[in-house]
C-alpha cells in the first residue's frame, strides 16, 4: 500500500469515527469488516443523511435500506432511480415511519402514519411473519407491482424479493392501501393506529399521491433492528451494494 492510499484508509477512518454512533450500532455489523469501500459508503450515506435533514428517518433504516436498494439495482432487479421506500418499524405506530426518498432529488417526497399487521403487535410491531394467514407483517425487501381497485380502494401489489422472508407476499394478498384506522383521530381515540391483516396501511390524505410516486418497480424496505432477520437476509453482506456504489454514483446524481 503506497503513502497515499494509507493516508486516504486513515482519513476516511477518522471521518467514520466521527459519524453518528447510529453507523455501526447494528449486531448486523459485526458480520461484515470494514473495508476502504464501506467507509466511503458510510462517510457519503451520512452526507446524504444530512441533505435529507429529517431526523424521524433512522439513519440505520436509510443504512440498510440503501445497502439492500443497491443490491437489487446490481442483480437487475430493479432499475436506477427508481424510489426507496422505508417503513421503519422499530417505531411506534403512532408515530410517522413511512418514508418516499427520491435519492436523484436527494429529499424526502413524503412520510406518513402507516400500520403494521394485528398479529406482530399491539403499538410497536414485534413479530413477523412470510406464512398465510398469520395476519402478521414481513420484514425485509419488496417491489412495487400494478395498481388495482379491491375492497379497500385503490390498491398496489407487492412482490416479496427475499426468499423465506417475504416471497409469498404475493400469495398472501400483502398491499399497500389505505385504511379509515390510520389516521390520527384514532390515534387520539385509541393510543396508537389500527392494526391490517399484515399488509403496510397508509392514511386516506395525500394516498393517491403516493401511489403515483411508488407505482410499479419501486423498492419497498421494511426495517426492524431483528437480529434474525438482519444475520439471514442476503442483501447485506454479499458486497454487491459496494459495486453498484462505485458504478451508479448513487449519493451524487
Amino acid at each position: 500500500m503506497n503513502k497515499q492510499r494509507k493516508l486516504l484508509v486513515s482519513l476516511t477512518f477518522l471521518l467514520v469515527w466521527a459519524l453518528p454512533q447510529t453507523a455501526y450500532n447494528d449486531i448486523a455489523d459485526l458480520r461484515q469488516p470494514v473495508n476502504e469501500q464501506e467507509y466511503m459508503f458510510i462517510q457519503e450515506l451520512t452526507a446524504f443523511y444530512q441533505k435529507l435533514d429529517d431526523p424521524d428517518l433512522n439513519f440505520n433504516a436509510l443504512k440498510f435500506g440503501m445497502r439492500g436498494y443497491l443490491s437489487l439495482i446490481s442483480g437487475n432487479e430493479l432499475a436506477v432511480g427508481t424510489p426507496l421506500v422505508i417503513i421503519d418499524f422499530s417505531k411506534s405506530s403512532s408515530a410517522e415511519r413511512f418514508f418516499v426518498i427520491n435519492h436523484q432529488e436527494q429529499k424526502i417526497l413524503c412520510k406518513s402514519l402507516v400500520a403494521h399487521g394485528k398479529n406482530t403487535g399491539y403499538e410497536f410491531a414485534n413479530d413477523f411473519s412470510n406464512e398465510h394467514n398469520s395476519f402478521k407483517s414481513s420484514l425485509g425487501f419488496y417491489k412495487t407491482a400494478e395498481t388495482y381497485y379491491g375492497k379497500n380502494g385503490l390498491s398496489i401489489k407487492l412482490d416479496g424479493l427475499e426468499k423465506r422472508i417475504n416471497d409469498k407476499a404475493r400469495a398472501r394478498n400483502i398491499v399497500i392501501h389505505a385504511a379509515e384506522y390510520v389516521d390520527e383521530s384514532f390515534i387520539k381515540e385509541h393510543g396508537c393506529l389500527g392494526r391490517s391483516f399484515g399488509c403496510p396501511a397508509l392514511p386516506f390524505a395525500g394516498f393517491n399521491g403516493v401511489v403515483e410516486n411508488i407505482k410499479e418497480g419501486s423498492c419497498l424496505f421494511i426495517y426492524n433492528p431483528c437480529t434474525d432477520y438482519l444475520r439471514n437476509s442476503t442483501l447485506f453482506f454479499n458486497r454487491a451494494y459496494l459495486n453498484s456504489f462505485q458504478t451508479v454514483n448513487i449519493f451524487n446524481p
